[in-house]
């Protein structure tokens, strides 16, 4: 059964996704241009299947371009379906000068709201990631405050100082470079921010 859901691409759906998502993430709701549409063959498997008429191109970050758009996950080896949104990068450097995709989600819009939409993955270096994360409306910035750990999870003696990283949000998405690999991207006592335009805090979560 498990190996049938991994070979499974999942179908288009024509139709909307409910308010839930729809209401926080404004992304979604401007008109679609041409520019929002998938590459042939990006997007999950997985069975998930895409709203097609809701995928947008988020943001473009130093040649890779992002998009999310939501999916109706698939019961096929979790808990039961849902409604969730996916990131998915273009373009994207995966060493020795070769590109790929790559992507992930299925975040409900509870967890977007409660900041647990994190994923970390390429570009990056033997030291390095970027950090990809839905946020709803109304976030402006996003600081995160990561304490000194291992840069590498297989160099554990390598050690990144202290970083307070403060990023932009463009179109609901946050994608920021750290100077830890994906191994070691987030920690025990690393700590986020969200901040509104005006600068005020909205929220601040004792994790990332």
């Amino acid at each position: 059964m498990l190996a049938s859901c991994l070979s499974s691409n999942g179908k288009p759906l024509q139709g909307s996704p409910g308010p839930a998502l729809l209401s926080i993430l404004g992304v979604l709701r401007r008109r679609a241009t041409s520019a929002d549409a998938l590459p042939p063959g990006a997007g999950p498997g997985f069975g998930d299947d895409i709203y097609v008429r809701y995928v947008r191109r988020a943001r473009v970050v130093a040649g890779t371009t992002y998009f999310i758009f939501p999916v109706l996950v698939s019961a096929c080896g979790r808990a039961g379906a849902h409604e969730g949104i996916w990131e998915w990068a273009t373009h994207v450097p995966i060493g020795h000068g070769l590109y790929g995709g790559e992507g992930g989600g299925g975040a409900t819009a509870s967890a977007i709201e409660q900041g647990r939409d994190l994923g970390g993955g390429p570009p990056g270096s033997s030291r390095s990631s970027t950090l990809e994360m839905v946020v709803p409306d109304g976030v402006a910035m996003v600081t995160l405050h990561l304490r000194a750990g291992p840069a590498n999870g297989f160099h554990k003696s390598v050690i990144s100082p202290p970083a307070t990283i403060t990023t932009a949000v463009v179109n609901n998405l946050v994608v920021v470079r750290v100077p830890r690999s994906s191994g070691t991207a987030t920690a025990t006592g690393d700590t986020m921010t969200w901040r509104a335009a005006d600068g005020h805090i909205i929220k601040t979560f004792n994790r990332l």
